[in-house]
């Protein structure tokens, strides 16, 4: 974890996220008054691929982050090593 924690940032982040879902909520309510029940489901199944896909890179962390780290790529590995690097969930 990166000291000092920047809690600005945090704050920026969670309401970032909360415009982004109520404009998911609007589009999908948009949706389905336009009949596009199918386009809605086809997303829902796109959006749980990817949170799948996120949830299972996270678990992974502890195999990937030292077989990463261990290739030696010149700043590809110092930057996976990093405690704000890219196998960080939240740096903040």
């Amino acid at each position: 974890v990166v000291k000092p924690q920047n809690l600005l940032l945090c704050a920026c982040h969670v309401s970032n996220v909360v415009a982004q879902c109520n404009q998911l909520r609007r589009a999908i309510e948009f949706k389905l008054s336009q009949g596009g029940e199918a386009e809605v489901q086809a997303m829902g199944i796109k959006a749980g691929a990817g949170l799948a896909t996120i949830a299972g890179l996270i678990f992974a962390k502890p195999v990937l982050q030292p077989a990463v780290v261990g290739m030696g790529i010149p700043g590809v590995s110092a930057f996976a090593a990093a405690d704000a690097g890219p196998f960080t969930v939240h740096f903040w």
